[in-house]
């Protein structure tokens, strides 16, 4: 079995990636300055990064097969593998997850041209335990978001999702309650974080 819903925690400190480098950012919600943290001894490219709600872990997947996921500790400053994704798992990506975010203790990231959100179930301890589909967001239509952006939740639960035919909204908390908040929108965020403005 997977695990339950514990107390909803979201992300808070924000990280950023640099176009295809193992260049790992802190941006500061201030005023939006960032600089240099790390750069990843264990692959070329970062795709995507999510950090959990104290910015000590920051989760990242690897730009191209086997879509390596690993942690970079903030703390001891170290930069640990902890699974190849596309070899483990119950579902293994075929293609490669470009969006990511951190929501209850588990990474989740939007297919893109699908509807299908995937949990990568992370154990107590921060390492990998399993990746399965976790929800049919828009009830399995598959062209319901596009190319997907990226995703962002708030501290109720409300998974933000960018993508390039629709800008929507899917409560991660219940597993339910997909939204639609904008049709056809100018943009698809590469980046988006939730944060007081």
């Amino acid at each position: 079995g997977h695990s339950a819903p514990g107390k909803l925690c979201v992300n808070t400190n924000f990280y950023a990636t640099g176009g295809n480098s193992a260049d790992i950012y802190v941006v500061y919600p201030a005023n939006a300055a960032n600089s240099l943290k790390t750069a990843s001894p264990l692959m070329s490219g970062i795709a995507t990064i999510a950090v959990d709600p104290a910015g000590d872990l920051a989760y990242y997947i690897q730009q191209g097969a086997p879509y390596t996921l690993a942690v970079y500790n903030r703390t001891s400053n170290t930069h640990t593998e902890l699974a190849q994704l596309a070899n483990t798992g119950t579902v293994r990506p075929a293609v490669q997850p470009d969006n990511l975010t951190w929501f209850n203790g588990h990474l989740y990231w939007l297919q893109s041209n699908t509807d299908n959100l995937y949990k990568i179930e992370l154990k107590p301890d921060g390492t990998f335990s399993d990746t399965f589909l976790a929800a049919d967001i828009a009830g399995n239509e598959e062209t319901a978001f596009g190319t997907v952006g990226d995703l962002a939740v708030d501290e109720t639960g409300l998974l933000y999702i960018s993508g390039s035919n629709r800008f929507a909204s899917f409560n991660l908390a219940t597993m339910s309650g997909y939204s639609t908040i904008a049709l056809n929108p100018s943009f698809v965020w590469s980046g988006l974080m939730i944060a007081a403005d």
